[in-house]
C-alpha cells in the first residue's frame, strides 16, 4: 500500500485503547468521562478495522486514515504516559495468591486537563465517524450509478432488438409520390438496408419536407 499504511494498522491503536481502558478502572472519579470516551474510541476503532478492511480505498483515503490512526495513537500514548507517571503497581494478597493492582499516587486533577484529554479522544472519534460517513455516501453513489448504467444498457439492448423495417415499409407505401425520395436514394439509407441490425433515425418531418418544397 502507498504511504506504508493499511487498515490493519488500526490493531495497534485497538490494543492500546483496550489496555488503557483496563488500567483506568481504578482511576480517580475525575477520569470517568475520559474512560467513557476511551470505551467509545475502542468500539469505533474495532468497527473501523472490520468495515474499512473490506473497502478498496484510494491513496487519498489511505492517507486520511493514516492521519486519523496517528491522532488516535498520539492521544493514547499521552494517556499511557499519564498512567506511568502517576501510578504505581502494588501486589495484593488474595484467596488464590497475589495479584498486581495499579494504584494512583495523584488523586486530584485540574478539570481543564481532563477536558483536554476528553476532547482529543472525542475529536478522533468524530474523524473516524466522518470518514465512515463519507465512505458510505461514496459507495451509495457508485451503487446508484451502476444501477443507472445497467438500466440504460437494458433499454439500449431492447431498442436494438426491435426491427423497424416493417413499420418503415408500411409508411413508405402510404407516402405521396416523391416524398422522401432523397432519403431512399441516399448512400446512408442504402447502407442501412443492407445492414439491418444497425439503427438509422430520420425525423418524419424531414421525409416530407422535399415534397412540400416541390409542390
Amino acid at each position: 500500500m502507498s504511504f506504508g499504511f493499511s487498515v490493519g494498522d488500526f490493531i495497534t491503536a485497538i490494543q492500546l485503547a483496550s489496555k488503557i481502558r483496563k488500567e483506568f478502572v481504578d482511576a480517580p472519579s475525575q477520569f470517568n468521562v475520559v474512560s467513557d470516551e476511551l470505551r467509545t474510541l475502542s468500539i469505533v476503532l474495532q468497527d473501523a478495522d472490520v468495515a474499512f478492511s473490506k473497502q478498496d480505498l484510494n491513496d487519498d483515503q489511505k492517507r486520511d486514515l493514516e492521519d486519523i490512526d496517528k491522532g488516535c495513537q498520539n492521544v493514547l500514548n499521552e494517556l499511557q504516559r499519564i498512567l506511568d507517571k502517576n501510578t504505581e503497581l502494588n501486589s495484593e494478597s488474595g484467596s488464590v495468591g497475589k495479584r498486581i493492582k495499579r494504584v494512583w499516587k495523584r488523586l486530584k486533577w485540574d478539570p481543564e486537563d481532563i477536558n483536554k484529554l476528553r476532547s482529543r479522544i472525542s475529536t478522533n472519534i468524530g474523524f473516524l465517524n466522518a470518514f465512515n460517513g463519507l465512505l458510505t455516501r461514496d459507495n451509495v453513489v457508485k451503487l446508484v450509478r451502476r444501477q443507472e448504467d445497467q438500466d440504460r444498457q437494458t433499454v439500449l439492448d431492447w431498442i436494438t432488438l426491435i426491427d423497424y423495417a416493417p413499420q418503415l415499409n408500411d409508411f413508405l407505401t402510404r407516402r405521396q409520390e416523391g416524398t422522401g425520395q432523397w432519403l431512399l436514394d441516399s448512400t446512408e439509407y442504402q447502407t442501412w438496408v443492407e445492414t439491418k441490425k444497425q439503427r438509422y433515425c430520420v425525423p418524419l418531418l424531414q421525409l416530407s419536407a422535399p415534397a412540400r418544397a416541390e409542390g
